[in-house]
């Protein structure tokens, strides 16, 4: 049991991406490209929020944890692209005894998306309070209330996809059909992970921004 966590799990019938090596280089390129651009971004405007007095709202706050956010899954993006520039025939993840490495990645990626989308939905929904219901705005967006605001965002994504691995539906780790460090569904359950991790990260947010 604890050599899955350790090294990829493969057999005979494992089916790995058929793809030539530089349309992999070109995919791990684009993928630094995007990390590079997350985390500048990102960073200024975490520091903008942090250093100037007069951007320090409560609709910046919840920016500022979405841009935390999204920093953290370009970070995270650098370790994606050694899935990327995996070798099928050498086994795909080119670290065997650092597996825990693209399962980390694979979880928190996941769980940050989940969490931008929330963070997106607070921050419609601080708008609209703002616009609809003016007087209302600063007992709902109170200083301390905003703490709620954040953390769940934060939480419902990372303790939904945990309860659905410890509960024995999928798992996170390389997937060598995509060569990429993403949920990896049992045979027995195809799909599920993935279907139920969109159902904990899209219907909720979507309402509220559509609104």
């Amino acid at each position: 049991m604890m050599e899955n966590f350790s090294t990829p799990v493969r057999n005979e019938t494992t089916k790995y991406l058929d793809v030539a090596y530089w349309e992999q280089i070109i995919t791990t390129i684009m993928i630094g490209l995007v990390a590079v651009a997350g985390i500048v971004g990102n960073s200024m405007i975490i520091m903008a929020v942090a250093f100037s007095c007069k951007l320090q709202t409560s609709t910046n706050v919840l920016v500022t944890s979405l841009g935390v956010t999204d920093l953290l899954t370009s970070v995270l993006l650098v370790f994606y692209m050694l899935g990327t520039l995996g070798k099928p025939e050498e086994g795909g993840w080119p670290y065997p005894k650092a597996y825990w490495l693209c399962q980390m990645t694979a979880f928190v990626l996941y769980a940050t998306v989940g969490t931008s989308l929330y963070h997106m939905a607070s921050i419609a929904l601080n708008r609209f309070v703002l616009i609809v219901k003016p007087a209302l705005y600063p007992v709902i967006f109170a200083r301390w209330k905003l703490g709620i605001f954040i953390l769940v965002p934060w939480l419902v994504p990372s303790i939904g996809i945990m309860i659905l691995v410890l509960s024995g539906i999928g798992e996170f780790g390389y997937d060598p059909a995509d060569l990429a460090c993403a949920a990896v569904d049992h045979p027995d359950n195809t799909f599920a992970l993935s279907l139920f991790i969109t159902l904990i990260g899209f219907p909720v947010p979507l309402v509220v921004i559509s609104v």
